[in-house]
């Protein structure tokens, strides 16, 4: 069977077809020694699987210039090479978004601590030149020390960073992907890194 969602990410690029991918589905089933499904039978196939897709569609947001800044950790570590000893060093990759532009800064760091957390905030609003009027973020702790069913409360360095800033900071609900899906997205994408720092 067709790896259809990677089907459907790449017939979202310009100038990519079906007829275009088939070829590729087929080298791939001939490497594996796998029987494969002819063109006719790949789009056909294709077609269900759209169906499918709209008949779980979710609602699209619209989203105002500058009105929020999605923040996440990357789920896949980055690595540094340690020059001297040939070491490869994790590092954890920071991403923020702006979900009307869908332009994203990326910054990777040795720690996920709140040290690392509020300074990648810090360096983001810079790139961005501006703030939004929202942060939207997970339930971590280096941004929330406790999420009730009707509260969630802050901790102290991350109330400190809003109040700085002037703006909201409104965890996404426990185990709600979509409440912040631009960064999602562009977490598990290969991102065009705007800028990255290496920072202890």
């Amino acid at each position: 069977m067709p790896d259809y969602e990677y089907v459907h990410r790449q017939l979202q690029k310009n100038g990519v077809t079906p007829n275009l991918l088939w070829p590729e589905y087929c080298d791939v089933c001939r490497s594996a020694g796998e029987i494969l499904y002819q063109s006719t039978q790949f789009n056909k196939c294709y077609n269900d699987f759209l169906f499918l897709v709209k008949k779980n569609a979710t609602m699209h947001l619209n989203h105002k210039p500058g009105e929020i800044m999605q923040v996440d950790w990357a789920g896949d570590t980055a690595a540094v090479t340690d020059t001297d000893t040939g070491e490869a060093i994790p590092a954890y990759v920071f991403v923020a978004t702006l979900p009307f532009s869908g332009y994203s800064y990326v910054e990777a760091f040795f720690s996920m601590n709140q040290e690392c957390w509020t300074v990648a905030h810090v360096n983001a609003h810079r790139y961005f030149g501006d703030v939004a009027r929202i942060i939207q973020c997970d339930n971590l702790k280096t941004g929330v020390n406790k999420r009730g069913r009707h509260e969630v409360t802050l901790n102290q360095a991350c109330r400190e960073l809003a109040e700085h800033y002037g703006t909201a900071v409104i965890p996404a609900r426990v185990r709600m992907p979509k409440d912040k899906a631009m960064v999602e997205r562009h977490c598990r994408r290969n991102l065009h890194l705007h800028t990255s720092r290496y920072t202890q």
